[in-house]
Formats: C-alpha cells, structure tokens, sequence
C-alpha cells in the first residue's frame, strides 16, 4: 500500500453512475441513495486509491453503513486499474470525516 500525499483529485461522475447501477441491481439498493461522489485520488504517478463520499453522519449506525459499502465497492471492483494501480477505496460522511476504508 502506497504511504504517500494527493497529488491530484478527479472526480469521475460515469464511474459513479455505473457503481450505482450495480448497487441497483443487488440487494444493496438502498445504499444508493447515500453515495454522492466519486473520486480519484492520484498519490504517485500511477497508485491512486479511491474516494466514495456520502450522506452518511460519523455517528451511529451510519459508520456501518460506510463498511458495508465499502465492502460492496471492493466486491464490484474488477481489478482493471488499466495503466495504473488503485490500492484502496476509502469512504467519506457528509462531514468529510473518513468512515471506512478497504483493500482493493
């Protein structure tokens, strides 16, 4: 795992829409309404790690939530990071506080 700063944010909205497709299309639904945002956070030349920000408080039952869809994000990835590698997704609450992360 990559142990460096952001050099670059995108936002990258077509990858949003087609993981809340996939949430659609599973059990998982509900949490669809929840995930705002993706984006990609470049660390180093080619790592990056992934960034879902949602609605979700930092309290409660909401930090559930977040690992499950983290979880949800790691299950659906593909693993085809084309030219480089993606290491984790991290999950962010409406506050911007960091409520989960995984491995990819």
């Amino acid at each position: 795992m990559p142990n460096s700063e952001v050099t670059k944010r995108s936002n990258d909205q077509d990858l949003l829409e087609r993981f809340k497709a996939w949430l659609s299309d599973t059990d998982k639904r509900p949490m669809t309404a929840h995930v705002n945002r993706l984006t990609f956070l470049e660390l180093h030349r080619s790592d990056y790690d992934i960034e879902v920000t949602t609605d979700y408080s930092s309290t409660g039952d909401d930090r559930s939530a977040a690992t499950k869809l983290a979880q949800s994000f790691v299950k659906w990835w593909d693993g085809d990071d084309g030219d480089g590698t993606a290491w984790n997704v991290v999950v962010r609450g409406a506050d911007g506080e960091k409520l989960a992360a995984k491995r990819l």
